[in-house]
């Protein structure tokens, strides 16, 4: 699998080709500092709700009060005390700050075999897809399905070959659009 950095999503080639899902058309990139992946994903896939949480408060500023909190990360932080820093390696965690926002989701088990069909289906339903994996081994899918410090990306599209059998998904991590190829995650969490 290839984890391949995109800036804008026009450079990637043959963007035109990819299904993506019509919340994630306007959705765009925003930056995420510190160890916060979780958040990013979580930010970013509320926000093609209209839901715009800060996701992490800003130095001397103590920003907009959501549910009495200045940021995701102060929430997950100091709230609900599922986070040290701002990361959350449990995909449990991921579902209980969805929560917070009164957003559902759901954590779905997916074996390797099936991996792409479920991420294709998911989007085709206009949902999106956060996957953990792991960033030091060249961004391979977390195998342990979120629940042992890995990364967290939004997959919000998918491209298939049918002629060689090449699928990727494209995702957004940090302030970039990427692609995953040749998938095999074991556990997603589906916003």
């Amino acid at each position: 699998m290839s984890l391949l950095g995109e800036i804008h999503k026009e450079k990637i080639p043959n963007y035109d080709q990819y299904t993506v899902a019509e919340r994630a058309k306007t959705m765009g990139t925003f930056d995420q500092r510190g160890q916060t992946c979780g958040i990013y994903a979580l930010a970013a896939a509320l926000k093609t709700y209209t839901i715009n949480i800060p996701i992490i408060e800003t130095a001397g500023e103590p920003g907009p009060k959501i549910l009495g909190a200045s940021s995701m990360r102060y929430e997950a932080k100091h709230v609900l005390k599922i986070t040290k820093i701002g990361e959350l390696f449990h995909a449990k965690d991921v579902v209980t700050l969805a929560k917070q926002y009164g957003h559902v989701a759901e954590v779905k088990r997916v074996e390797t075999f099936n991996f792409y069909q479920t991420i294709s289906l998911a989007i085709r339903k206009n949902r999106l897809v956060m996957i953990p994996f792991y960033p030091k081994d060249s961004g391979h899918p977390d195998p342990s399905g979120g629940t042992d410090g890995g990364h967290w990306c939004l997959a919000i599209g998918y491209f298939e070959s049918t002629l060689n059998g090449i699928y990727k998904i494209l995702v957004t991590h940090w302030d970039r659009f990427l692609l995953l190829t040749r998938m095999t995650a074991r556990t997603v969490t589906r916003t």
